[in-house]
């Protein structure tokens, strides 16, 4: 049961995560905030937590005069979302919500604030409640923040009106935390 959980080292040590940054040196320290979960269940939530919530966020994008071309919004979610919510938005029972048919995606707004700020506290989706923590993904452009988001919501909530990086940008400008982020949950 630990393919693709990532060497465990001596002392707790879980090695490197994503993009050969660091994981988190104990993983003594997230399990008081975990739901009861199977040994399983809580590796593979451990070594997601140590990896976006380690010592060392992710690199900072460089500026680059000729950019290259931009992501879509199905490339950003194959990176960045499918691992947890799945390559078809049907998320990881017991660990990470559905993104399919949830409501909150018919919020244009609320989806870029989860995705610049991050989410922690309990959510409800499809009868079932996740107790969880999902990581900012604030170190993406605005433009790369409103693809995702566009993607989201027409691949898994049917939903018609774009949303656009300047509506990111403005929704940059009022930082919240991820308990803030949940109080506006639609």
């Amino acid at each position: 049961g630990r393919e693709g959980l990532g060497p465990r080292q001596e002392g707790g040590e879980v090695g490197r995560g994503l993009q050969g940054r660091p994981k988190l040196r104990t993983r003594a320290k997230l399990r008081p905030h975990l739901p009861p979960l199977g040994q399983e269940e809580e590796e593979v939530l451990l070594n997601y937590l140590a990896t976006y919530l380690g010592p060392n966020p992710p690199p900072p994008q460089a500026e680059n005069a000729e950019a290259a071309e931009p992501r879509s919004g199905e490339a950003l979610y194959a990176t960045f979302c499918a691992s947890c919510h799945g390559t078809e938005g049907r998320g990881q029972a017991n660990l990470f919500p559905p993104l399919r048919e949830n409501p909150a995606l018919q919020d244009p707004q609320y989806p870029v604030l989860v995705l610049l700020y991050g989410l922690e506290g309990p959510i409800a989706v499809g009868g079932q409640t996740y107790q969880g923590i999902m990581p900012s993904f604030g170190h993406l452009s605005d433009e790369e923040i409103a693809a995702l988001v566009n993607y989201l919501r027409t691949a898994f909530a049917g939903a018609k009106e774009e949303v656009s990086p300047e509506a990111v940008a403005a929704l940059r400008q009022s930082p919240l935390s991820p308990a803030e982020v949940l109080k506006r949950r639609p």
